[in-house]
């Protein structure tokens, strides 16, 4: 789903992703609702909704968050630049999938 092309606007656009976060272990969130917060960091993603938590994986200070989002994202138009925008995100181990949600 995504916004028509109207001059001046903002496109937003929706995709699902599986990405792993490291989320320091002094987190006063949830461990999915702080994954979900540092992948909203970069500018092109608007909104991280988590669907489920895939993995966890505990380390000595921090514990790696593998989450299932619904991304709701402004200006990135193809899974490239919404990998790479996750990728930027602090924290950020690994971007397993990306997939429009039309």
């Amino acid at each position: 789903m995504s916004t028509p092309d109207v001059p001046g606007m903002t496109r937003t656009r929706h995709w699902r992703a599986d990405v792993a976060v490291r989320v320091p272990c002094e987190s006063e969130r949830t461990l999915a609702d702080a994954a979900a917060r540092r992948i909203e960091t970069p500018a092109e993603v608007e909104t991280a909704e988590v669907q489920t938590v895939v993995g966890l994986k505990p380390t000595l200070s921090a514990t790696i968050v593998t989450i299932r989002v619904e991304l709701r994202t402004v200006d990135a138009y193809c899974e490239r630049t919404v990998e790479s925008a996750l990728q930027d995100a602090p924290g950020a181990e690994q971007v397993q999938s990306v997939t429009p949600d039309e």
